[in-house]
């Protein structure tokens, strides 16, 4: 439950969290026919640390982190060859798996971030014994968001 967060109007000058989250559903999911709806919300910069945090506990019921891990890099795919891409996937996820972390990306499809994209599916829908659910967290301004207009005027749901 999140009722103890203030939710406001993303147009005022918010001291809680902005109205706009809910659940999107990707498509083209290259890992087979499994479709994950993930979790977004919009906030202001004014938006407290403290209120975030709140909010992926209680609204979106993250667990608690030992660490964070913030992955940035180049949006160009400069060609990473093959058995570094893999030996990069599989350390990832391994290293976030065993840390109990959260992963913190752009929240872009390019570059090492598409990357990291990539490594998080094949452990949620491949792995299906051992399926991992590690939190990545994608943070993006509102204008790099495509068609982000679907998102901004949706109704409130419930978490």
């Amino acid at each position: 439950a999140v009722e103890n967060l203030q939710i406001c109007n993303h147009q005022e000058e918010p001291p809680g969290l902005a109205d706009v989250y809910g659940f999107i559903k990707f498509s083209g999911e290259k890992c087979g026919t499994t479709t994950r709806h993930s979790q977004y919300i919009r906030l202001s910069v004014a938006t407290k640390a403290e209120t975030i945090v709140k909010f992926m506990y209680n609204g979106w019921n993250l667990p608690k982190p030992d660490i964070i891990i913030s992955i940035t890099g180049g949006a160009k795919n400069d060609g990473m060859p093959e058995q570094v891409r893999k030996i990069f996937q599989m350390g990832l996820v391994s290293a976030a798996s065993r840390a109990n972390a959260w992963l913190i990306t752009s929240g872009t499809n390019a570059g090492v971030v598409e990357k990291v994209g990539e490594a998080i599916n094949y452990c949620r829908y491949n792995n299906r014994k051992n399926a991992l659910d590690i939190p990545c967290i994608g943070i993006a301004s509102w204008g790099y968001i495509a068609e982000n207009e679907q998102l901004d005027n949706k109704p409130i749901r419930s978490l």
